[in-house]
């Protein structure tokens, strides 16, 4: 299913020490995507402070997870012990979660 899901390349995020590839929806019709595709970044200043925020041993729950930005990013930081819950009740965002922790190899800590 992956194969056929619009790509995003993004910019790198200071603080991440690998790039983001993201599955998104079409970015004519959702604007999450829209902005993912045309800038390259999603909410750089929260990026940051999220992963500055980030401790050993946290317990993160991304409640409404959507595709699952933040969860990457707690995922691919370097931050030991860290365990993250994503939750994602709509079908298809929750298809497209897991569909970017598969292309970003990020399943390390993630329930």
């Amino acid at each position: 299913m992956s194969e056929h899901l619009p790509l995003a390349s993004l910019k790198p995020v200071p603080g991440l020490p690998v790039d983001l590839h993201l599955h998104t929806h079409d970015p004519a019709t959702d604007l999450v995507s829209r902005k993912l595709h045309e800038s390259g970044e999603w909410e750089p200043f929260e990026s940051r402070l999220w992963l500055a925020c980030l401790g050993e041993g946290d317990v993160v729950l991304d409640v409404g997870a959507n595709l699952g930005y933040y969860t990457l990013l707690g995922a691919l930081a370097d931050v030991a012990d860290l365990r993250l819950f994503a939750f994602e009740p709509e079908s298809a965002n929750h298809a497209l979660l897991c569909a970017n922790l598969e292309r970003n190899d990020a399943f390390r800590g993630v329930e």
